[in-house]
């Protein structure tokens, strides 16, 4: 019998496989705690020996040029930051007294385990292609190729539970429920 052929890919495709596994080797760290410590000691190790080698720079020792360069990342990633974290505080902050709310949110995938994917009822997707993966079936089953992930950003119909109404957030989504 012939010896089969392999199937080459482009460096576009291996890139996006790399990071994919990196994704879920990383998850994998960090849902277990024993090799969560053993990372975090490897990437401080890291950076000290970056430090020593001068890769790595305090901001007094850099030049102002570097300082700007330094500054304007440093405005990019918080902004991006502060981002996700408005829209993750406007997914927590969504109430509705009845199971059937009509609110909908883009919201972001989080879970702590494999089996417990996602705590959302439905998933609503842009494209017919995209609803096989947003089947609740499919969400809950173990990770898949084809499967949502943790952080990916999907279109969510919100169940929450009962809120704190005292607080001022609440009264301002009222308002803001009013007015649409």
């Amino acid at each position: 019998m012939a010896p089969r052929k392999k199937t080459t890919l482009s460096k576009e495709e291996i890139a996006k496989k790399k990071s994919e596994q990196a994704k879920r080797r990383l998850e994998k760290i960090k849902n277990d705690p024993v090799l969560l410590a053993e990372y975090k000691e490897k990437e401080r190790l890291k950076y000290l020996k970056k430090k020593e080698k001068g890769q790595r720079k305090c901001v007094k020792d850099m030049t102002p040029r570097e300082h700007r360069k330094a500054r304007k990342n440093w405005v990019a990633y918080s902004s991006d930051h502060r981002k996700k974290q408005k829209i993750q505080e406007n997914t927590d902050n969504c109430f509705c007294d009845n199971v059937d709310c009509n609110d909908y949110n883009l919201g972001t995938i989080t879970y702590q385990t494999n089996t417990q994917r996602l705590q959302v009822s439905d998933i609503y997707t842009d494209s017919e292609d995209d609803m096989p993966l947003a089947s609740v079936s499919h969400i809950a089953q173990e990770k898949s190729k084809t499967s949502y992930g943790s952080g990916d950003y999907v279109l969510v119909k919100l169940i929450m539970g009962e809120k704190n109404t005292d607080t001022p957030q609440f009264a301002q989504n009222m308002m803001m429920m009013k007015e649409s």
